[in-house]
């Protein structure tokens, strides 16, 4: 007897410990603070639980009407709805389902929710967890219309392992993962699989093509929210009531091997992933005990939050140095955070989405985060607080969103207010102007040298570079050798020029030595392709020259007209160019950065030398502004090639050797042309500029160097072209800014290693003069010439030099 007592003891004590384990871990008695930072936009719907940002559309896209109780489903009560979160007063537009797919699937019931959009024809596809009667699941596969806010059905996965499904991320166009979050149909099994958490749950993956299921992993307790990384490298995935948070390894027969797990003390509902950090934001339920009472009665206020979650997917084990920040809380509204809406890049603006799991009206709220470090290594103290203000000219995206992520306020330009303006080339010409009267203040910068024109202005560049190479002719340098020809032998890297319509006789005299060589004219002070045409006649300027004052060498009239590059290199049969950006520090002395991800952008139509296409410019220029008008013209991509790409394509072809000279040849151009504007740029502590650098390669692997661009676009046609920009801004700042964040022209200019990001130092004039003084020894880059020198990255990146 005293035994059974003993034993109904500790079951009662083991009982009563689990139970309060539970209360415990599942914050029951915790105090939950309000906590809404930043303007928070609402709009209502029918009972929602996921959401996807699009973008390429800059939209989101919310499902409508789950109802997880399948017995008490309702026909056409579930939905789909496209929003734009960004504006003040999102409403949500009803997307249009074609083919009568809401009437041949009237309980239509939608849970998760992923897109995938094909680089390839530029598709986007749909997945959508459905919940069916009699506990029936399956992911429906759909292509969006985003210009007409419709779906159209391709395809319905349905397989024995697609059961009780929660969420879903696509991999591809066609595979995608899922989690299922209970093993049990039965209301009384499902609930005693939760509170003895039973790691009976799973990660299926699915091929549609191949039409497979398999279980991809196991052993998880209430598995539902699930991601991807950035890079693909991880598979995310919540065990939400055992309180991981797990990054997968994708195997090679598409299974997942875990890599590295991270306790999250509280229950994980819905991620999201930042595809330019890589960062997880998580919804989170901070008493999910609580949720059965919402369930009777949905005005009873559920604790949500979000957690912003660091993450290096680049590592092995990417939840190295992880931090948890909370981001967004509160207890106001009678519903559960249980996703996000990533509007940024850089997750400048968080959406916290709400849902209703029966159908019944709720909130969904869009609110802007505690501001969060730039992703560089530099300490942004006191902007993080606000404390420095920007002006832009340009209401672009990339440039606005880094401001706000790093904290930064608008100024005011009326009262000289601001710290940072990232202004137009007219701002820049009018503010520098003697007879505007302005004197910057010590915290000021900006993103133009008052004299930028001298290398951005195409007549300005050529004359430059042609006085360069005659002074140092003149005191002899080496580097102004010429072969027995004429030519430069290291200087030869801009076409034959002439400015018109100052220099058109002597245009003529050199068009009659070559009269069947094809020439390009250009407006001296336009962009984008704008007023640019080909010649291969004398008569087709005559008219024009008549035109124009000869007495007059620079007006805004003034062309220039080169030598057109009719041998250009070509892949797929197609010309195209290089945009490389360019970060100038200062001109005296000459600090520059070269950043490594620049692109190719190609011609939409395949080249095509025969003077019957002189005029189409389709096949001759390679500027987006004109190419996005193409029948050709692809969205997806945009006609843009990653830089890496291109090398990887010149080392398959040529060779590695050849590939790195090429490169050196074309570091070794964009230098020497910076230092012929060094004497006629005035280098004011105040500015910094990033030239957008436009070369040709020719057939022969020899880059040309056509024009240099102030401005370069910061807007973007691809998601590519958004992540890359952004980045580019971000770490542009991250080098012009001192450590403390706060603009100084007393500022050494010398950024840590670490801040330079995706640059690498181009050239450092005052470290030259300090390694030629000390006598260090350089390194060569494998160019082969030994005209560009430098040491070894990665131990002392900040001083290269040149021979």
């Amino acid at each position: 007897m005293a035994a059974c007592k003993l034993i109904l003891f500790s079951l009662l004590a083991g009982f009563a410990a689990y139970a309060a384990y539970i209360l415990i871990r599942y914050n029951t008695f915790g105090r939950v603070h309000e906590q809404l930072p930043g303007k928070c936009r609402t709009f209502k719907m029918n009972g929602s639980e996921d959401i996807i940002f699009l973008p390429n559309y800059n939209h989101s896209i919310v499902t409508s009407g789950v109802q997880l109780d399948v017995s008490v489903l309702k026909p056409f009560y579930g939905s789909l709805y496209a929003v734009d979160m960004n504006v003040d007063d999102p409403t949500p537009i009803p997307i249009k389902f074609e083919e009568n797919y809401l009437e041949e699937n009237p309980y239509f019931n939608p849970h998760g929710l992923s897109y995938w959009i094909d680089n390839e024809n530029g598709d986007t596809l749909l997945y959508i967890v459905c919940h069916w009667m009699d506990h029936v699941d399956s992911v429906d596969v759909f292509l969006y219309n985003p210009n007409e806010f419709s779906v159209t059905f391709l395809k319905r996965v349905s397989h024995p392992l697609v059961h009780e499904l929660n969420n879903i991320v696509a991999v591809s166009r066609h595979e995608f993962y899922a989690t299922n979050w209970k093993y049990f149909n039965s209301k009384i099994l499902s609930r005693l699989e939760q509170i003895l958490q039973l790691p009976f749950n799973t990660i299926i993956y699915c091929n549609i093509k191949d039409k497979s299921c398999l279980t991809a992993a196991t052993g998880l307790r209430s598995c539902n929210g699930i991601n991807k990384s950035r890079n693909g490298k991880f598979i995310y995935a919540t065990s939400s009531l055992g309180g991981e948070l797990i990054a997968y390894k994708r195997l090679q027969d598409n299974k997942l091997e875990i890599a590295q797990t991270t306790h999250i003390p509280i229950y994980v509902d819905n991620l999201s992933v930042d595809i330019v950090t890589g960062d997880i934001w998580a919804a989170v339920l901070v008493k999910c005990l609580e949720m059965e009472e919402y369930f009777k009665n949905h005005s009873y206020p559920i604790p949500s939050q979000t957690l912003h979650i660091t993450v290096n997917d680049e590592l092995e084990f990417p939840f190295t140095n992880t931090k948890t920040e909370q981001i967004f809380q509160s207890t106001t509204h009678g519903a559960i955070s249980t996703s996000l809406y990533n509007s940024s890049h850089a997750s400048t603006v968080l959406h916290i989405q709400r849902m209703s799991v029966s159908p019944t009206t709720t909130v969904e709220a869009s609110c802007s985060p505690i501001p969060a470090s730039s992703g560089g290594a530099s300490n942004l103290g006191p902007a993080s607080l606000g404390r420095i203000k920007w002006l832009s000219d340009l209401e672009k995206f990339v440039l606005l969103s880094n401001f706000e992520r790093r904290g930064w306020v608008k100024g005011s330009s009326e009262d000289g207010d601001w710290n940072f303006y990232w202004c137009s080339v007219y701002a820049a010409r009018m503010m520098f102007s003697v007879d505007n009267g302005i004197r910057l203040a010590d915290d000021q910068i900006i993103n133009h040298f008052p004299t930028h024109y001298e290398l951005t202005r195409k007549d300005y560049m050529v004359k430059n570079i042609k006085r360069y190479r005659k002074d140092l002719e003149k005191d002899g340098s080496p580097i102004a050798e010429r072969d027995t020809n004429g030519k430069y032998v290291h200087l030869d890297f801009i076409p034959v020029t002439f400015m018109l319509p100052a220099d058109y006789n002597i245009f003529v005299e050199e068009y009659r030595r070559q009269p069947n060589a094809t020439w390009i004219m250009k407006p001296a002070g336009k962009a984008q392709g704008v007023g640019i045409f080909l010649i291969n006649k004398l008569s087709q300027i005559k008219k024009w020259s008549k035109d124009k004052p000869s007495n007059v060498p620079h007006t805004k009239d003034t062309y220039v007209i080169s030598r057109y590059i009719d041998n250009p290199l070509l892949i797929g049969g197609k010309k195209f160019d290089l945009r490389l950006y360019v970060l100038v520090t200062s001109f005296r002395p000459l600090k520059s950065y070269i950043y490594q991800l620049g692109f190719c952008r190609f011609c939409t139509v395949k080249y095509n030398s025969s003077i019957n296409e002189l005029d189409n410019m389709f096949v001759h220029l390679t500027n987006v502004s004109i190419q996005k008008h193409g029948d050709e013209y692809n969205d997806s991509h945009g006609g843009k090639w990653p830089l890496s790409n291109l090398k990887l394509y010149l080392e398959c072809t040529h060779g590695k050797e050849v590939t790195d000279k090429l490169f050196n040849d074309i570091h070794w151009l964009i230098v020497h042309s910076l230092k012929s504007v060094q004497n006629v740029m005035t280098s004011d502590r105040h500015c910094f500029e990033v030239y957008g650098y436009d070369i040709i390669i020719d057939v022969y692997l020899k880059p040309w160097l056509i024009e240099v661009n102030a401005s370069p676009s910061v807007a973007y046609t691809t998601i590519n072209d958004r992540i890359m920009k952004h980045s580019l801004i971000n770490d542009t700042l991250n080098i012009i800014l001192p450590p403390n964040g706060i603009p100084n022209v007393h500022w050494n200019k010398n950024p840590s290693l670490e801040s330079l990001g995706k640059y690498d130092i181009l050239y450092d004039e005052e470290a030259a003069l300090l390694a030629a003084r000390e006598g260090l020894k350089t390194t060569s880059n494998g160019g082969g010439d030994g005209k560009f020198q430098f040491y070894n990255k990665f131990e002392t990146k900040r001083y290269p030099t040149w021979k």
